[in-house]
């Protein structure tokens, strides 16, 4: 807003809406008030002349404390209830004690319609809180010691509820009855299942996790009656799915308003068959961009992992898939710029099968850009065929780590675009740079096959070096005089616990700064 609007504006609003820096004292007329309510470091915090100023304020409708309001005493905020906020619609009470929410009796409350309680030291939600028949918001996430949540059934306007990083155990029961539920989020809670009946909720459209339970209420069939969830879904504790027909039921592949999944598995993979049957019929909607599989106990995934059909996919990670021996044929998906996988314990080779079909007009990971392969402790080779000579054209960032039996780790062919490789935990590792013509930053971590000055030769935008507990060889300065190219560029060179170095032709770096840690 140009500053003479936000003047004009503020000059109109007068004492109607207050702000935390406008020195207008509350009257009759005010309906929105936010108030500074001090810090720590405040030497006058009178609470006694914040009350003188806003008691006339009997017609509130929106009140914010900000942003510091969890040093006020209990008892400042008891008189502001009593006194003030019998009409209020919007109240903001972000990070108050648990004391503050004993001293207030929520028929002050009857026409709230939102409420937050964000970040806040709350233990319990007040039974009180179920009286709010108007309440339509209520956001609670960051409270992380709120255990439970009274009875919220009886709130038939009730639209939102924010319970992101709390400290929730169980949610109600009677969540089922609130059938204007559009919104959701339960991320980083501690829930275990979901309450029985969800399915009744049949206007959620976003639910932020789905936490399967054994019995029939709390299944994955009831997923399938929330027809209208989009944007994200986590689907978790999928070990606890009894038939694989109910995954059926949840219709994922009609859920085209869905475009980041998560499936994780979180215990039992002694039945590797049903778990590929159960995420086999799992199958999500075309439209899904963003996909997460985590502890899956399959001994190989279904078709449509990796199927070219999946165009819009863009991340996809896969970690903890601990009894698969192979990697899906995940070069055929298009729009793939992502990849991290993680934690193939038995996956010896990466070879043909990892680029798909892809045809002569079609290269292999044609548009990924970051690529990660993490805690694979059998993987022994990465084989690269004629099919898979095009393959990562516009690859950017690699990033190999923890991986002790690796000893080829880059394709057998170039990598244009690869700007950025780092190298952890690969003690067997061989590293052909000259692969790599325009790479600018290299991290070599614990490794011990030898790098030596040769091998930073042809690579003319190198930038940075950055070496810990690595078998450097010492450069001979009549090997460093024969190299063709001079690596002049060089800016920053950081080397940690390198015993075998021994010295380092400072002259050869004209631009560099060291750094040094023993």
């Amino acid at each position: 807003m140009h500053d003479l609007m936000h003047d004009l504006a503020t000059h109109v609003s007068g004492q109607f809406c207050i702000g935390p820096n406008n020195s207008s004292k509350a009257t009759r007329r005010t309906r929105h008030l936010s108030l500074v309510a001090g810090t720590p470091h405040t030497e006058d915090c009178s609470f006694s002349k914040k009350l003188e100023n806003i008691r006339e304020a009997q017609l509130l409708r929106t009140f914010q404390t900000y942003p510091h309001n969890w040093i006020c005493p209990p008892e400042f905020y008891n008189e502001i209830f009593q006194s003030t906020l019998g009409r209020l619609r919007v109240l903001f009470m972000t990070g108050c004690r648990d004391a503050t929410m004993k001293f207030y009796s929520t028929s002050k409350l009857k026409h709230l319609r939102y409420l937050n309680l964000s970040r806040s030291d709350l233990v319990t939600l007040p039974e009180e809180a179920s009286t709010l028949l108007n309440l339509q918001t209520l956001i609670l996430e960051y409270c992380k010691q709120l255990a439970s949540l009274p009875d919220l059934g009886n709130l038939k306007y009730f639209r939102h509820l924010n319970l992101q990083r709390t400290g929730i155990e169980r949610l109600p029961a009677s969540l089922e009855r609130l059938i204007n539920l559009r919104y959701l989020n339960i991320k980083y809670t501690l829930l275990k299942e979901m309450p029985p009946h969800i399915g009744q909720l049949a206007k959620l459209q976003t639910l932020t996790d789905f936490l399967v339970g054994r019995q029939s209420e709390t299944s994955i069939k009831e997923l399938g009656k929330l027809r209208h969830l989009r944007g994200e879904l986590h689907i978790g504790n999928l070990q606890n799915v009894v038939d694989a027909k109910d995954a059926v039921e949840a219709n994922l592949k009609g859920r085209k308003h869905l475009d980041e999944l998560r499936f994780t598995w979180d215990g039992d993979t002694h039945d590797p068959q049903h778990i590929t049957s159960t995420l086999e019929k799992l199958e999500p909607n075309r439209n899904v961009k963003d996909l997460q599989i985590d502890g899956y106990g399959g001994l190989r995934f279904p078709e449509w992992v990796g199927e070219s059909s999946f165009s819009n996919i863009v991340s996809l990670k896969l970690s903890g898939c601990t009894n698969c021996t192979s990697l899906p044929p995940l070069g055929q998906l298009a729009s793939l710029e992502y990849l991290s996988i993680e934690a193939f314990d038995k996956v010896v080779t990466v070879g043909s099968e990892f680029y798909g079909n892809c045809t002569a007009m079609k290269k292999p990971f044609e548009s990924l850009k970051t690529l990660f392969f993490e805690t694979m402790p059998e993987w022994r080779e990465w084989i690269s065929d004629e099919g898979s000579r095009e393959a990562f054209p516009l690859l950017r960032d690699l990033f190999i780590s923890n991986c002790p039996n690796l000893t080829k780790a880059l394709p057998g062919h170039h990598l244009p675009r690869l700007t950025t490789l780092s190298i952890g935990g690969c003690e067997q590792l061989a590293t052909p740079l000259s692969r790599c013509p325009i790479i600018n930053s290299i991290y070599l971590r614990d490794a011990s096959r030898t790098l030596g000055w040769r091998e930073l030769d042809l690579l003319s935008g190198l930038h940075s070096l950055y070496v810990s507990r690595f078998n450097f060889q010492d450069s001979l300065l009549k090997e460093i005089k024969q190299m063709v190219f001079s690596p002049t560029d060089i800016g920053d060179i950081a080397i940690d616990g390198v015993a075998s170095l021994k010295c380092i032709p400072l002259d050869f770096f004209p631009k560099v700064k060291f750094s040094f840690y023993l």
